[in-house]
Order: C-alpha cells, then sequence, then structure tokens
C-alpha cells in the first residue's frame, strides 16, 4: 500500500511539473494580460476560453476515458497500436469539423459572446487552437497508460516554453493583444505535434477499428453528455455574469477564477495525471479498495492545504498580479471557487465506482441533474448578489455534485472511503479561511503574520481532531527524523522506539 502510494506521488510530482507547464502560462501572463487589457478585454477573454472547453467536450466526446478503459481490455491488449490509430483518425476528422462549422458562423457568434461583430477573427483563432487542443489529449493520454512521465513533461515543457516567448513577442512587441495569445498557441501546439512525431508514428498500426469504435463511443458518449453538463457546473457562472452583468464584471470574476484555478492545475490535474491509470490498473487486484480510499484521503488533505493558502492571500495575490485596481474586487470571489474545486476534485475520484460499474449513463443523469441545478442557482443568486453570488452558487452546486456521486457510486461499486476525514479537513480548512477573511480588515503585515500561522497550524488542528492514523504518524515521525538526519536516521529512530525497534 504504502510503496504504492509513495510510486503515486512520484509520479505526481513529475506528471505536476508536465501539467503545471502547459497549464501555468494562463498565470505567468496574468500581470501582462491585467496591465495590457482592460477588464472588459479580459473578460472577452474568459468567454473565448470558456467556450472552447465546451467545444473540447462535444467534438472530443471524452472518447480519451473510452482509451483508458479499453487499452487494458484483455480483447484489445494485441491492438492497442491500432486503437490508436482509430481515434486519431476519428478526432482529426472531429476537429477538422468543428473548425469549418466554427469559420462559417464566425461573425454571429462573435456579437453574442463578445458584443461585437469585428471579432470574428478571435473565433477563427479560438476555433483553431481547440481543435489542436482536442487532438493533442490522446497522445498524453497514452504516455500516461504508458507510465511515460519524462516524455510527457518534456513535450509540455516544450510547448509552454514557445507558447511563452511568442506571447510576450505578439502582445508586447507587435501589440496583438488577444490575437496574439491564440496566435502564439497555434504555433506552440504545431511545436507539440512536431516534437512528438517520432512518437505517434512508433505507436500506430494503420487499421481502422471499426467494432471498438463504436464500443467506445458508446461507452463514452454518456461520459460526453456527463463532461458537457460538468462544464456547465463549472461555467454557468461566467455565462450568467456576462448575459446579466456584461464583459466588465466577468472579467473581473474570471481574474478572480484564474487564481483560485492554481488549486487545479498545480495539485488537481497533477493528481489525475499519475493517479487514473493506476487506479484502472488495479481494477482486479485483490485489496485494491483500501488503495482507492486513502487517494480519496490524502488528495484532499493535499489539495485543502492549497485550498487554504490561496483563499488566505487571496487579497495579497490579487493585488501583487493586478496592477490596474478594477480587478482587486477579485478577491471576494477567491474563497468560494477555491472552496469548490475541493469538492469538485475530490468528485472526480468518487467516478471511479461508476466507471468500474460501466453505469456512465447514472453518471450523465447525476451531472445534467447538478448543472440544472446550478443553472437555477446562478441566474437566482447573481440578480442578487452579482459577481459573489455567481461564486456561491459554484460551490453550492459543486457540493450537491459531490454528494450524488459518492451517493450512486457507493450504491453500485462499494469503496470505504473516509468520509469522516474528508469532513473534518472540509470544517478545518473553512474555519481557518474565516479568521483570514476577517484579517483582511488588520493592517498589512499582522495580516500577514496571523495568515501564516493559520496556514502553518491546519495539520496540527487535524491532529488533535484525531485524524492520522498510527502509521501515518509513525511514517510523518521517519521523514521528519530522516531529514534532520539523513545519514543515520534509521539508528536514531530505534533509540527513540522502547524495545528497540521499527515499527511498521
Amino acid at each position: 500500500m504504502l510503496s504504492r502510494i509513495k510510486s503515486t506521488a512520484k509520479n505526481s510530482i513529475i506528471y505536476g511539473l508536465g501539467n503545471l507547464s502547459s497549464k501555468l502560462i494562463g498565470l505567468v501572463l496574468l500581470p501582462l494580460y491585467t496591465s495590457v487589457l482592460p477588464v472588459g478585454e479580459f473578460g472577452k477573454l474568459a468567454m473565448l476560453e470558456t467556450t472552447a472547453q465546451i467545444l473540447v467536450a462535444i467534438f472530443g466526446m471524452s472518447l480519451h476515458a473510452a482509451y483508458f478503459r479499453w487499452y487494458w481490455d484483455e480483447e484489445y491488449k494485441q491492438k492497442q497500436k491500432s486503437l490508436f490509430f482509430t481515434l486519431l483518425v476519428f478526432l482529426g476528422a472531429m476537429s477538422l469539423l468543428m473548425v469549418i462549422s466554427l469559420t462559417n458562423a464566425a461573425s454571429p457568434l462573435s456579437s453574442m459572446l463578445l458584443d461585437s461583430d469585428h471579432d470574428a477573427r478571435l473565433i477563427r483563432l479560438m476555433a483553431i487552437t481547440t481543435g489542436f487542443d482536442i487532438m493533442g489529449i490522446l497522445p498524453l493520454t497514452l504516455m500516461r497508460l504508458q507510465e511515460r512521465p519524462l516524455l510527457f513533461i518534456t513535450a509540455n515543457v516544450t510547448k509552454f516554453t514557445t507558447n511563452l516567448v511568442l506571447t510576450i513577442l505578439f502582445i508586447v512587441g507587435l501589440h496583438h493583444k488577444i490575437e496574439g495569445i491564440y496566435e502564439a498557441q497555434i504555433i506552440g501546439n504545431v511545436i507539440f505535434f512536431v516534437f512528438l512525431s517520432k512518437y505517434i508514428w512508433n505507436h500506430l498500426e494503420f487499421r481502422f477499428e471499426v467494432k471498438a469504435l463504436k464500443e467506445m463511443i458508446s461507452f463514452s458518449f454518456p461520459l460526453m453528455l456527463a463532461s458537457i453538463a460538468g462544464f456547465f457546473i463549472t461555467m454557468t457562472d461566467r455565462y450568467t455574469l456576462k448575459f446579466m452583468n456584461g464583459l466588465e464584471q466577468l472579467g473581473s470574476y474570471q481574474f478572480g477564477f484564474k487564481v483560485s484555478n492554481a488549486i487545479k492545475i498545480i495539485v488537481v490535474n497533477s493528481l489525475n495525471y499519475a493517479v487514473q491509470p493506476l487506479i484502472y490498473k488495479l481494477m482486479n487486484e485483490p485489496n485494491n479498495k483500501r488503495f482507492y480510499s486513502k487517494v480519496l484521503t490524502y488528495s484532499g488533505f493535499a489539495i485543502m492545504y492549497l485550498v487554504i493558502i490561496i483563499s488566505v492571500f487571496g487579497k495579497e495575490i490579487v493585488m501583487l498580479l493586478a496592477q490596474k485596481k478594477e480587478y482587486w474586487d477579485a478577491y471576494l470571489v477567491i474563497p468560494f471557487l477555491s472552496f469548490g474545486l475541493f469538492f469538485g476534485s475530490l468528485r472526480d475520484t468518487l467516478f471511479t465506482g461508476l466507471n468500474f460499474s460501466k453505469k456512465t449513463r447514472v453518471s450523465a443523469i447525476i451531472t445534467i441533474s447538478s448543472a440544472a441545478i446550478n443553472v437555477i442557482f446562478n441566474i437566482v443568486f447573481v440578480f442578487y448578489l452579482h459577481s459573489i453570488g455567481a461564486a456561491l452558487a459554484t460551490l453550492l452546486a459543486q457540493f450537491i455534485y459531490f454528494s450524488l456521486v459518492w451517493k450512486y457510486s457507493q450504491k453500485y461499486y462499494f469503496i470505504p472511503y473516509e468520509m469522516y476525514k474528508i469532513f473534518k479537513i472540509f470544517l478545518v480548512g473553512a474555519l481557518l479561511t474565516l479568521v483570514a477573511m476577517a484579517a483582511n480588515n488588520l493592517p498589512l503585515l499582522p495580516a500577514i503574520g496571523i495568515k501564516l500561522v493559520l496556514i502553518a497550524i491546519f495539520p496540527f488542528l487535524l491532529y488533535l481532531w484525531n485524524f492520522y492514523e498510527e502509521i501515518e504518524l509513525v511514517r510523518l515521525k521517519e521523514m521528519w527524523v530522516k531529514w534532520r538526519n539523513p545519514v543515520n536516521w534509521k539508528d536514531q529512530l530505534k533509540k527513540k522506539s522502547p524495545d528497540g525497534t521499527n515499527r511498521n
């Protein structure tokens, strides 16, 4: 158990660096965006990014999830290369169909989404970038299945570096603004595929698996509907703000979302990239359920620690990243969005039971129902509370979604999750965040001091609430002693043990 968790943690760090490199550009460039783009223009960028994610869900059809399931299927273990070829061709065709469709409808979409019929070129650039994103998911998924984290990180770092350099060049040097962002991404994607061309070619077998494709589409279609509904859960807030309050308020809100979304970029995606392949790989092994349970608990602990840090220092982070004061109100929505991400991130792990039992239709019904609830929450709360209402609606919808997935996942495939520990993690994190929000009214230095203390005491408060198991405390003690004395740490542990032995 512990060896698997250590291996998973190691791969999480490696995948995290790769995933971080590909996603970090949005955070790294936030000061540049907020200095160059008026808040209304940043709102346009938010609409484009939000729409792109929905397009990935629709035209990508969640087939990467089916690829996870079919790759290890006994019937297709000898056809892994032809499966890869089949999906690559199919996703290429779907991407081309999407680009052509959006190119023809660019002007009316620009008027509807961006409040201007002069931004049709932005729609076209967004469509091309999204097509590359749909295609790029497949080779990255194959790397995860083959546990090739070093290639994964190299490819993503190459793409990130290209995007970063070209974005700065196009925005600062050529003054292209939003167009420059997408131009840089398109070139970065081209270089990404050129870099991986040999790897992709070596894993192709030019045989189209019609039967397998039909099975994977049948499997993934409910997941696609669930994915689209899931995006509405996380993105209805932005569409509601845009159509009810305008692009300027959306721009400020999107800035707060970008800050809180660092939780997903830094921790959640890293864990998912390392854990998901292992979850499927162990699905037929005995005693795998305890591993799944501990993954949820440890993930919850790690995610909440970052939720607390970002929520507690939200005001300072916003003021540091944004030069224009019109962005500063964004700190008010960060705690709500961060805690929403906490429930949303753990929910993805809870889907394990439904996926194993192939209850994808149940998943779709749960997600669509949660999306409908979120739409109602957003309309009501945005009307009365504006940006804070959108963030609160997202938090409540994520909690309901989390609860429904847990209930039905346990019904079809029971896993002894430690929900009482998740409850403790949430309550302690919420309490510390509330105290920190009160400290925002103090002068800067005392406020920072109080917030640092609040962050530091999080694991100790959980200790006082009997959160840790004895074996976990022993391992933590070993890690501490090893860090203090890396040479003779085992002898030091024996001296401290009453019977002179090391406990397991």
